[in-house]
């Protein structure tokens, strides 16, 4: 859909939309810009009218005669008392001159104009101010204006998508899970509770609700009215749902945490229990939870966020463990400092599989995690595990893409020269890798336009006659002397995925090298240790749990847009693209709430993460961080900064040292015992702690 409609428009059209869509940045790709749009945002567009997405108030702008007037005079001031005033403005000139409105407005000496007036402790002439005011005023409305524009041609795409989604849905017949609870809602908010009772041959009379935390709004629409129904305080009736604020790491797919606050306002008979014991983890692991998450308010990792740690101090509860007899061991583990050329957190996942590929020499009959946040980081662990220590089985679950193998991207440039035989980069990427021998293209041929067609029409032939499977198997046959261990079990996967594929072909190449694109190498398996993001772990428990990749920042990166909900469970009634921290200074207050409501957002989420991490371990958890020397109040806004402080008070970490431990590190002999005469030995039932129970007043207890 998105490349029909990518290719339908006239090339003027396209470029202005995605200059729009992304500020006037350059993007290599039209189709993958739009496609990362439209699977961000769709679900907001259904969410949403049109006029949400018009709330962006346009600014007057200068005319051009005025504009012209303003940029002459403010070229022409040249009344300065000091050099470093004339300088900044000499730099200001260049900007105005070439419209160049976000420098110009982001430049220091404009800020100081803004605000208060002065610049190197010395105070800025009247004089000065007068000349810069009526282009600050102008540069402010140019890009207020330009927010909305790029607003408003997001919604454009996303209309313009949805209107060709729904012509083939209807052509085809066919819906997608996602739309389900859409239509059904829709339909319950329009109709009687009694006739879906009719159609469903049932009275619903008791609605038990787990994992309520990630409910989306569009879920809870559904649910809203069967809840009412069953804790209205009739007998025989009963609504119980359980849900844990602080595990909800899933608000990026809808999720609402703050739901529980709908549940009492909609269904006030509604009773609340809260459930602070952990029946999983033994007491070290508890009281490493307690230190980090009960200190948030002192800890200058979260400084810049007071809101959110005044809303998890609500939140969180100290907790307790009914697994008190269960030995335990919990440490902040500071690893080596990145080598040249590399990335601190490579080191850091490095490390974690040493420290885990360790533990599992140590405890061979101990369930064992490595977690970590993002799929690139699962496969660079699994790397090294089996690479490096090799005695050590290791499954990795979920896995990184495809992609990040040479060896698969060389297949994947082939392929798409069946369907785009004047790609250059493509022939001569074949060319020059080991593929090419085998499909005899090598050297200088890739600039051979009639051998490059010959080539792309045999390819076609084989795909269609002989199918993707055995097709690409050929290939990866080729290849396997020029791969390592890694890369091999990639194309090994690639050619399952062609297996796959064969089921339910299309006549064009590029539909699997785009199927490939967004698969994972997944390898699930019973190793001694199993590698997995977080997010994959919940529900989850493990009797010793290694987490790394705690480098990450709490705010990773900045969305497409921004919206406004007037409560948690009303419908989105303003969307704004996001504005960078230039734009955000000239916004109005109404948006640059916008922006901090989505900062406390992801920062609290972030925290969730971390809770969900931690509180994953039985028996043992090594905490990986990186080196720090900072001082306490310079400790980055990371998942390490927040441990640093939390349980090292601040002190520089090294390697050499181990600056926080709890429990006993030879726990193992002593904890089997301990289960073994209290009936537990085995893998504790999943379980969390400090939930939410909401009873309807019906229910038993």
């Amino acid at each position: 859909m998105l490349e029909r409609e990518a290719e339908s428009e006239s090339e003027v059209s396209v470029t202005t939309l995605l200059r729009l869509m992304t500020g006037g940045r350059i993007e290599a790709s039209v189709r993958r810009r739009m496609s990362q749009t439209v699977d961000a945002l769709y679900l907001v567009y259904l969410e949403t009218d049109e006029s949400a997405w018009h709330t962006i108030r346009r600014q007057p702008l200068l005319s051009e005669e005025e504009l012209e007037a303003a940029v002459d005079a403010f070229v022409a001031f040249d009344d300065f008392s000091d050099k470093r005033f004339r300088n900044a403005h000499r730099g200001n000139c260049e900007r105005v001159q070439q419209g160049r409105w976000e420098e110009f407005v982001g430049s220091t000496f404009t800020a100081a104009v803004r605000n208060d007036g002065t610049y190197h402790r010395k105070t800025i002439p009247q004089s000065l101010k007068a000349v810069y005011r009526p282009l600050m005023k102008h540069a402010r409305a140019a890009l207020i204006n330009a927010l909305a524009d790029r607003t408003e041609s997001i919604f454009g795409l996303l209309r313009r998508f949805d209107e060709e989604y729904q012509r083939l849905k209807a052509q085809l017949g066919a819906y997608r899970f996602g739309d389900i609870p859409l239509l059904v809602g829709r339909s319950i908010q329009e109709g009687d509770i009694g006739q879906f009772a009719l159609r469903l041959d049932a009275d619903i009379a008791h609605l038990l609700l787990d994992e309520f935390q990630d409910t989306s709004l569009r879920q809870w629409q559904v649910i809203r009215p069967f809840a009412q129904a069953v804790a209205d305080g009739r007998p025989g009736r009963s609504f119980f749902c359980v849900g844990d604020v602080k595990q909800a790491i899933y608000g990026w797919r809808g999720g609402i945490s703050e739901i529980f606050d709908a549940v009492r306002e909609e269904l006030p008979r509604i009773e609340e229990q809260r459930l602070d014991r952990s029946w999983r983890s033994a007491p070290p692991i508890i009281e490493t939870v307690n230190r980090v998450f009960g200190t948030l308010p002192q800890n200058a990792a979260l400084k810049d966020y007071p809101e959110v740690t005044r809303q998890w101090t609500d939140r969180f509860h100290k907790h307790t463990t009914a697994q008190e007899g269960l030995k335990g061991y919990c440490r902040l583990h500071v690893a080596r400092a990145a080598q040249e050329g590399e990335r601190q957190k490579e080191a850091s996942v490095r490390c974690a599989a040493e420290l885990a590929a360790t533990l599992a020499r140590q405890h061979p009959r101990r369930s064992i995690a490595v977690l970590v946040r993002t799929n690139e980081s699962v496969a660079r662990a699994i790397f090294e595990l089996r690479t490096k220590h090799g005695d050590v089985e290791a499954s990795e679950e979920g896995g990184g893409r495809l992609t990040d193998s040479p060896a698969v991207a060389t297949v994947l440039s082939l392929l798409h020269l069946a369907d785009h035989p004047d790609d250059g980069p493509a022939r001569f990427h074949v060319a020059h890798s080991p593929l090419g021998p085998v499909v005899g293209l090598v050297g200088s041929q890739y600039a051979d336009d009639e051998q490059v067609s010959r080539l792309a029409a045999e390819l076609r032939r084989r795909l269609l006659e002989e199918g993707y499977g055995s097709t690409v198997a050929e290939w990866v046959r080729g290849l396997a002397e020029s791969c390592d261990q890694r890369e091999l079990g990639r194309l090994e996967r690639l050619v399952a995925f062609a297996y796959q594929w064969d089921r339910r072909p299309t006549l064009r190449a590029t539909d699997f090298v785009d199927f490939i694109e967004t698969a994972r190498s997944e390898q699930p398996g019973q190793g001694a240790v199993r590698v997995m993001t977080i997010h994959q772990a919940k529900g989850l428990e493990f009797d010793i749990v290694v987490l790394a990749e705690l480098e990450e920042a709490f705010i990773k990166q900045r969305p497409t847009i921004v919206v406004r909900r007037p409560r948690p469970f009303d419908p989105i009634d303003g969307v704004c693209a996001y504005p960078n921290k230039t734009v955000q200074q000239v916004l109005p207050d109404s948006i640059r709430e916008l922006v901090r409501h989505w900062e406390i957002q992801t920062v609290s989420e972030a925290l969730c993460v971390l809770y969900v991490a931690m509180t994953r371990a039985v028996h043992a958890l090594y905490l990986v961080v990186p080196p720090c020397d900072k001082a306490p109040s310079k400790v980055p806004a990371t998942y390490a900064g927040l441990l640093h402080i939390a349980l090292a008070n601040g002190q520089p970490l090294t390697s050499m040292l181990d600056p926080y431990q709890c429990g006993d590190p030879n726990w193992d002999d002593r904890a089997i015992e301990t289960r073994a005469e209290s009936g537990q030995v085995g893998s504790a039932k999943a379980s969390s702690t400090d939930k939410t129970v909401a009873t309807g007043p019906a229910a038993e207890r």
